[in-house]
């Protein structure tokens, strides 16, 4: 983004409306970024204010096309600031060099959206093509079948199942450990299961969330997770607590991950009071390359585990 006779604090404002409008991000050039430009322009760089040094960012190596700013003109009532017409007159050629200069560094665009936006290799798609199939209904698919002996030996469990996507195999295992309706599952207010899943453990599991507090490293505090528990004789009037739920890595505290001693203090919460403990590990392996800990490890305290296999995928 360039901006002309206007504050750098303006500009910056400007920058922020837009990425948060469009979901694009925008360069903030100064005068002094712009020594590419003709003389002519560089006379005019009187013109410019001076910039924040935050606000001065030199291009980078691979650019998007850029936006160009020129004063709006002044209502018909006032007559036209000589400086602001002449502005105008030299941002077009401005927006001109600096498109073509843009177009000629665009070489490769690269989405981080989100670790989902993602497409499979030349290899993958060969494999998948060549995949030996049956029927996986019947339990007849070998490959599916090597998938789901291969996920579970790598997590440390007994047995395996593919699902179509993370949601629903978080809603699976939920549904599996809360086997009553009206069960209670104590999670993170923040937590993906809580916050994005469309309440399907409520709607369809029919099982009644506790939310606790999810600190800033992803964690909840062990005191309150035990506070949250219910005491089983108020059953007649209360859900059941069956079942406490974390997230490693924790997507909405910036990918935290949670380390294997915590997870096994949560662990030891649960069999105190005869709950069972679900990760929802769809970035596990993140978390498990950052710690440098197996992911059995990760999970070992855990007696469900979802964990997904697109995160990243070709990247």
């Amino acid at each position: 983004m360039c901006y002309f006779g206007v504050r750098p604090q303006q500009a910056y404002l400007i920058k922020l409306k837009l990425e948060s409008e469009t979901r694009t991000s925008f360069f903030i050039y100064t005068a002094r970024d712009s020594l590419h430009l003709s003389n002519p322009i560089r006379r005019r760089s009187s013109l410019f204010r001076p910039s924040l040094p935050a606000l001065s960012l030199a291009p980078p190596a691979k650019s998007v096309p850029l936006t160009v700013f020129r004063p709006a003109p002044p209502p018909l009532s006032q007559p036209a600031h000589p400086r602001i017409s002449s502005l105008s007159r030299w941002s077009i050629q401005i927006n001109l060099v600096f498109s073509k200069r843009a177009f000629k560094m665009v070489t490769r665009s690269v989405d981080l959206r989100s670790d989902t936006v993602t497409r499979p290799t030349d290899a993958m798609r060969e494999a998948m093509a060549s995949a030996e199939v049956d029927d996986d209904i019947l339990g007849y698919d070998p490959t599916a079948r090597h998938l789901e002996e291969e996920m579970a030996k790598m997590m440390g469990k007994e047995a395996a199942l593919f699902v179509p996507s993370g949601t629903m195999g978080n809603l699976i295992c939920v549904m599996v450990h809360c086997e009553v309706r009206g069960s209670e599952v104590i999670l993170g207010d923040n937590s993906h299961i809580h916050v994005y899943e469309n309440g399907g453990i409520s709607t369809i599991g029919g099982v009644h969330p506790k939310t606790v507090k999810n600190e800033e490293d992803g964690t909840m505090e062990l005191g309150a997770i035990e506070a949250a528990i219910r005491d089983p004789k108020g059953r007649t009037f209360y859900p059941s607590t069956m079942l406490i739920c974390l997230e490693n890595t924790h997507a909405n505290s910036g990918g935290r991950c949670l380390s294997a001693e915590y997870t096994d203090s949560v662990g030891k919460i649960a069999k105190r009071h005869g709950l069972k403990l679900h990760i929802d590990g769809a970035r596990l392996f993140n978390a498990s390359i950052a710690l440098g800990v197996p992911v059995h490890r990760l999970v070992e305290a855990a007696d469900s585990v979802s964990v997904c296999l697109s995160k990243g995928l070709g990247a």
